[in-house]
């Protein structure tokens, strides 16, 4: 990855979800916690550089050895686990430990390196539609803002939730952080969401034309 689009990233991705993590919390448990990011941001903005390119060369090696081809590229949704998986590393956020421990500091980090991947896959997904001239898409894929996710079974933690605590509990119990396994979830996730907006593109349409 280049640094530009690295700066890119940052700007429009990690930014983003460090937003969103932030208006999740009320400022009172903020304050109570100590939550923040701004302790060596910028020293941790290059360690994730770091860190996404050290994963991406472990990927690429071991899985897609390529040579000396620096054309064939692992694909979007490999770069975003990538992305995930040294957000998880360098932990952004800083807070302090009291007792008890509210959960939504506790998942801070965790939920960020979530955020980030899915909104650098937001943001391809937008350029895709852009690119191949699909406005109405694009349109509706802006006017959503972000990614949706699939509806749980009732008495389940909603999708954004468990796959946060999954990220959490493994991290937690040292399990390795399986990039292959991540970056088909992230498919699966963009493929709900296309098909999402086709589905309301096509309501929109009968609507329109009724």
């Amino acid at each position: 990855m280049q640094p530009e689009t690295y700066d890119y990233l940052c700007e429009n991705a990690l930014n983003r979800a460090i937003e969103d993590v932030l208006l999740s919390i009320p400022s009172s448990i903020q304050e109570r916690y100590s939550l923040s990011y701004l302790n060596n941001f910028d020293k941790k903005k290059e360690k994730i550089f770091k860190e996404y390119n050290i994963q991406r060369k472990v990927i690429r090696k071991k899985f897609f050895d390529v040579g000396e081809d620096r054309k064939k590229l692992i694909d979007i949704h490999k770069v975003s686990a990538c992305f995930t998986a040294a957000v998880l590393k360098v932990r952004v956020f800083d807070y302090k430990e009291l007792e008890p421990m509210n959960m939504s500091v506790f998942y801070s980090n965790y939920t960020l390196a979530f955020l980030s991947g899915i909104h650098i896959l937001y943001l391809c997904m937008l350029s895709d539609y852009e690119k191949s001239g699909e406005k109405e898409l694009a349109t509706l894929l802006k006017k959503q803002a972000t990614f949706v996710f699939p509806e749980t079974n009732k008495g389940h933690d909603k999708y954004l939730q468990g796959r946060v605590k999954t990220l959490a509990l493994n991290d937690m119990y040292a399990i390795d952080f399986d990039i292959l396994t991540y970056a088909d979830m992230l498919y699966w996730i963009e493929k709900y969401n296309k098909d999402e907006l086709q589905k309301l593109m096509a309501a929109e349409n009968r609507e329109n034309n009724s």
